[in-house]
């Protein structure tokens, strides 16, 4: 098989290691139920698995099969015996995939961004009056895994109504930190100029309507039913303080949720049970306990004036409080002022993240930036094609809903 097929199946193989399969079936209404949904993604997962791990197979001969893992003996170690048997097929990075390939050049490639795809963008989309997009020169080293980009958008309409002008900056990177190995980071930083109160007014409307139909999966019906009459009664917000008020009331229904689950599920460990289910409740628990702790860790503090009236809300979440999966969230600062929202925030994953973002760096994000900075045609038409699609989906996202028609009143009888 090619090296870049055998590296692309290694992205895929790294992916199904590593996500959980999504799964459309509605919440279960009992731990029976649950069990049943949890072993239908298990078996998936390991399907998708040992296909992929059949097509990056070594040569005949160029191994021991003895020192292949058999289907029973997989389990927990999954995941590093496939990052340890995919490792080596990364490419170098040094020149990139293609020998010979012209350098990157910041300066031409930025060019080419702004003439030939954020240029005619921004003449498509109504909805933005202005956008600046470019790769950061000061971070950006792809020989090093460091890469950077910066944003500058002015909207003339949000998805809540009103102007917006947004600056965003992101930076993914692959480090050695002491103690954790290799990970890949990514650092969001954000500054949001719009009306606050709006923004909220929106969330909150999403908020209840995503309670109807993607209800959160480790909530009981009465927590639900709580979290849906607390958003429907909440009145909506017209100041800073009524967001302020709102927010421990929220978050009061979601610890006590994380402590409802923390509880079914040491209670199940605690009855003992079938021994080979107790290796997965251990880690629910495990998930379980980070959920609850990070919902205690996170701090929101309120600035208020000599009128008790909030002027600043700030959210923190502490280094390394909150993980989902194999992501790690490293911090998160967000504060909201009634005409803005700023915040910034660091998440990493480890070898998997890394093998996905290296892979993606020689096959995917190298080779097509060289051809956006030579201006090749075909590239170009399909970048702008697709930042089309994406930003016609934003611009009805913005568009608000046309106004209910009034119909006049029957005739009297």
């Amino acid at each position: 098989m090619p090296t870049r097929m055998r590296v692309i199946v290694c992205l895929i193989a790294c992916l199904a290691a590593t996500a959980d399969a999504q799964d459309t079936t509605a919440p279960p209404e009992d731990g029976t139920r649950r069990d049943e949904i949890r072993e239908r993604r298990k078996q998936r997962r390991q399907r998708v698995l040992r296909r992929v791990l059949d097509a990056v197979a070594e040569p005949e001969g160029a191994g021991d099969p003895q020192d292949q893992p058999d289907q029973d003996t997989r389990g927990a170690a999954e995941r590093s015996g496939i990052i340890d048997r995919l490792l080596p097929l990364l490419p170098k990075g040094e020149a990139g995939p293609d020998q010979g390939a012209e350098p990157l050049e910041p300066g031409r490639l930025n060019d080419a961004l702004r003439e030939e795809i954020v240029g005619p963008l921004v003449r498509d989309l109504v909805f933005v009056e202005a956008l600046r997009l470019r790769i950061d020169e000061e971070t950006t080293d792809l020989a090093r895994d460091r890469i950077g980009l910066a944003a500058n958008v002015r909207l003339r309409r949000t998805p809540w109504g009103t102007p917006a002008q947004v600056q965003l900056h992101v930076f993914a990177r692959v480090e050695q930190r002491p103690q954790r190995g290799t990970r890949a980071f990514i650092t969001v930083d954000f500054d949001a100029r719009t009306d606050t109160i709006a923004c909220m007014n929106y969330v909150k409307q999403r908020a209840l309507e995503r309670n109807y139909s993607d209800p959160p999966a480790d909530m009981s019906a009465e927590e639900l039913d709580e979290l849906h009459q607390l958003l429907e009664s909440t009145p909506p917000f017209v100041t800073l303080t009524d967001v302020a008020d709102f927010l421990p009331k929220m978050g009061v229904i979601h610890v006590r949720s994380a402590n409802r689950m923390v509880d079914e599920l040491q209670a199940e460990l605690a009855l003992g049970g079938d021994p080979g289910t107790r290796p997965r409740l251990a880690r629910e628990l495990s998930r379980a306990y980070q959920k609850r702790d990070a919902l205690i860790a996170a701090s929101i503090r309120f600035v208020r004036d000599s009128a008790l009236s909030v002027e600043r809300v700030n959210y923190v979440l502490p280094p390394g409080s909150m993980s989902n999966g194999p992501m790690q969230v490293e911090d998160a600062d967000v504060a909201l002022t009634e005409q803005s929202i700023r915040g910034s925030s660091t998440m990493s994953v480890g070898p998997a993240g890394v093998l996905v973002f290296q892979g993606a760096r020689g096959l995917v994000i190298e080779p097509m930036l060289r051809r956006i900075q030579r201006r090749d045609p075909a590239t170009l038409d399909s970048v702008r094609r697709r930042a089309r699609d994406v930003g016609q989906q934003l611009e009805e996202l913005s568009t608000p809903p046309p106004e209910a028609e009034v119909l006049p009143p029957p005739p009297e009888q």
